[in-house]
């Protein structure tokens, strides 16, 4: 594999295996053909959680996710150009996301629009199932920076918000025909 790289370039690094994943900040020091010299940076050097702060926030059943329809764009090796797709329900710790051609990857990178920018999560597949539309990827993200964190903590508060509203409206209009 040829690797076009800079040194200083940062990198993130997600290790496979019993510990996995386990995410690592890095920086580029030096690099020849096909050989790579990283230095791990500890802490993160954009203040982003370390990786057993990474691990807290990848603990799936404690974060609930939200329904919504974002439209996105997964970009991976097999998707050097990006391919679109749709998250189907977000937290701040992953996403379901929709896509009509899914090649399996198990590391990708998600971009969609919150608050007029774009956000761009590394992810890491947990699961895929085929659906009637193309392929549901439920995603952990494994490498959050500080703003990344705090933009998607708003983002779902208010998609929280919304669902709440929803559900009251709901059981409300369930309840209206007994009430007369």
């Amino acid at each position: 594999m040829h690797l076009e790289v800079d040194d200083g370039a940062s990198v993130f690094l997600v290790t496979s295996g019993p510990a996995a994943p386990l995410a690592l900040n890095g920086t580029i020091v030096s690099h020849d053909g096909d050989t790579l010299v990283i230095r791990v940076d500890d802490p993160p050097p954009d203040g982003g959680p370390t990786a057993p702060e990474l691990a807290d926030l990848n603990d799936r059943r404690e974060s609930q996710r939200y329904p919504t329809w974002l439209d996105a764009t997964v970009v991976s090796p097999s998707f050097a150009h990006g391919e679109p797709a749709v998250i189907t329900d977000l937290s701040v710790i992953g996403a379901a996301v929709e896509v009509d051609r899914w090649s399996g990857d198990a590391f990708f990178r998600l971009e969609f629009d919150v608050y007029d920018q774009v956000l761009q999560m590394e992810c890491e597949t947990i699961q895929q199932e085929s659906t009637w539309r193309g392929t549901l990827v439920h995603t952990r993200f494994v490498l959050v920076t500080q703003e990344q964190h705090e933009t998607l903590r708003a983002f779902v508060a208010a998609l929280r918000s919304v669902f709440g509203e929803a559900q009251e409206h709901l059981a409300t209009d369930r309840l209206a025909p007994a009430l007369r």
